[in-house]
């Protein structure tokens, strides 16, 4: 059985903008403005177009996508962490957007976390010192995941880029640096 065509992300748009406005009334010049945002960097495409995911990431990741489910945020990204004061004045560092919360196979959290730092390390252009900081860290770990998840493929020149850029981004940090050696040892092999 075939699979039904995936919609242009102009189509995709459209459904999901009229879909809103079945539900809320939409100020055409916002609207405006987020379509400007939107083609601005991929960053903020990414951020405005969770349900863009949502319609392709089953289809682009087929084996994430049959995982087990999990309550999940949905639109995780780095800028949805953030630090806040509980009732008692704690000082509290998480997640702080729920609004597309749902049941989700639990792989479509972590490649969207990993995806959104990426794309933000790459582009580096947040104004807000402290997301700039959660995205470096986001980005490092990720880039230590798939490094390692290389390395365990054979992929040994991959993994090796991955390192370097870890390496970078920590200004050198041996850790990084040593599997980084490794892996450009194993991929002379």
């Amino acid at each position: 059985m075939a699979s039904k065509p995936v919609p242009t992300i102009r189509e995709s748009t459209r459904s999901y903008e009229t879909w809103l406005g079945s539900y809320i009334s939409i100020i055409p010049a916002e609207l405006k403005l987020k379509h400007s945002l939107m083609r601005s960097a991929v960053f903020p495409f990414l951020r405005a177009t969770y349900y863009r995911w949502a319609e392709v990431f089953p289809e682009v990741c087929k084996d994430l996508a049959s995982a087990p489910e999990a309550l999940a945020v949905g639109d995780l990204h780095v800028e949805n962490f953030g630090t806040w004061r509980d009732s008692e004045g704690r000082l509290i560092w998480g997640v702080n957007d729920f609004d597309e919360a749902s049941w989700l196979p639990y792989t479509n959290d972590l490649v969207r976390l990993m995806a959104s730092a990426l794309i933000a390390i790459d582009a580096d252009t947040f104004v807000d010192e402290a997301v700039a900081y959660d995205a470096r860290i986001f980005g490092v770990w990720s880039l230590d995941a798939l490094g390692l998840c290389c390395f365990r493929l054979g992929r040994f020149e991959e993994s090796a880029r991955y390192y370097a850029r870890a390496e970078a981004l920590t200004s050198g940090g041996g850790e990084y640096r040593a599997k980084r050696q490794l892996a450009e040892a194993r991929a002379s092999r």
